[in-house]
Order: C-alpha cells, then sequence, then structure tokens
C-alpha cells in the first residue's frame, strides 16, 4: 500500500477540505472508503470483482464482529454509540492494514540461517491454526522479537519471538483452556508450518460469546 498525506477528503462544507493519510491499495482505491463499503455492506461492482477489494471486504466483515462483540460494553445513548463506531472502524483498520501490509521480515530456522518471512504472512498463519478452533475467533495478532532491540528498515532481528494475539470465545469454553489449546495450535503452525522459533505466546480473551454464536468453526 502506499500513502499520500495531502490527498483530499470529502468536502465538510463550503470552501472546506479536510485532509488525511490515504492508505491506497495496489488496484488504486483506498483503503478507508473501502472499509466503510464493507461496514455499510454496499461495495461496488469494481470492489467484488477485485481480488484486493474483495479481500479486504471479507476482512472486515469477519473483523467487524469479532470487534464489536469483544467492544461491547454495555454503553448507552446515541453519541456513545457513535464513539463505539469511531473506535470500532479504527481498530479494523488497524488489523486490515497489518493483513494486506507485509510489515517487515521475521526470522525463520536457526540464528545462523538467513531465511525470511513477512509479519502479514505469519499473522495470517497463527490467526488461522488459532481459529481451527470451534469457537474461537482471533482479532490482533502482533509478532516481534523477544529480545527488544531496534529493527532495521526492513527486517526484525534474528531469534525467537514473540506472540500477542486477541481471541473472541465461545462460552462453552474453559478460558484457561481455550488459552492453552490457542498456543498449541500456534506452537505447532510455527513449528510445522513456518519454522518459526516461538518463546512466547500471550492470549487476551476480548470476550466471551453466547454459544449460539459460536460454536461454529473448525475442530475443537
Amino acid at each position: 500500500m502506499t500513502q499520500n498525506p495531502h490527498a483530499p477528503h470529502e468536502q465538510d462544507g463550503p470552501g472546506r477540505e479536510e485532509t488525511r493519510d490515504v492508505d491506497l491499495l495496489p488496484c488504486g482505491r483506498d483503503l478507508f472508503r473501502t472499509v466503510e463499503q464493507g461496514q455499510s455492506e454496499q461495495s461496488d461492482a469494481h470492489a467484488r470483482s477485485c481480488p484486493y477489494c474483495a479481500a479486504v471486504l471479507g476482512e472486515t466483515a469477519l473483523l467487524n464482529e469479532v470487534v464489536r462483540r469483544a467492544g461491547d460494553g454495555g454503553s448507552a445513548g446515541g453519541d456513545a454509540d457513535a464513539g463505539d463506531d469511531t473506535d470500532r472502524n479504527a481498530r479494523i483498520m488497524d488489523v486490515v492494514r497489518l493483513e494486506l501490509s507485509p510489515g517487515r521480515n521475521l526470522p525463520l530456522g536457526g540464528r545462523d540461517e538467513d531465511t525470511w518471512i513477512t509479519e502479514a504472512a505469519t499473522a495470517r498463519t497463527f490467526r488461522a491454526a488459532a481459529a481451527s478452533l470451534t469457537g474461537v475467533h482471533i482479532g490482533d495478532c502482533v509478532i516481534r522479537p523477544l529480545d527488544a532491540a531496534d529493527p532495521g528498515p526492513a527486517r526484525w532481528p534474528r531469534g525467537p519471538v514473540h506472540v500477542r494475539l486477541d481471541a473472541v470465545v465461545a462460552r462453552t469454553w474453559d478460558l484457561q483452556d481455550v488459552a492453552a489449546r490457542i498456543r498449541e495450535r500456534i506452537t505447532s503452525a510455527a513449528d510445522t508450518e513456518l519454522g518459526m522459533d516461538v518463546a512466547v505466546i500471550d492470549v487476551r480473551i476480548a470476550d466471551i460469546l453466547d454459544p449460539e454464536a459460536g460454536d461454529e468453526g473448525g475442530e475443537r
């Protein structure tokens, strides 16, 4: 994606123009506008046929449900709802950016090897592995080096990594059990699919779903 800090936003009144950073998809579409289409379920013909826009719309639909459930806190009133929607959109944008932007390279194999994988590909692998559990939905997934260090321009330093993710799970799960099962799935994916040294996996249970809303999906 590319950014154009000077691209105009839509006008907010006569003679007034608001500006914002613009994330452009490879097809040239504005990421923010495409996410808005996904939120309103009003995609156009281009968005439905373009692989880049279609990926954003699919990711937005999934993340909107996860973030909505994680963010429901009983607030009342129109202003509070508007604030919740703004926060929800921002969180969805953050995760969609991570999914679509390759990010820095992460190390695979030992310290003496020179094999790498992008942050986005790693996050997708781990999210899919965890979400294969019935009634488990994954939001944010962040992978960073275990040893804190300043990254280079394109890659993190070699060594073990620290995985942090948010999960929304069905009420039928025991929370300690599901966190352990998520760690097992991620460890297995890291070993068998990636060959990545994962030292720490932090799982935050962001919300709990009613059984009828969370009992679809993969194995248990």
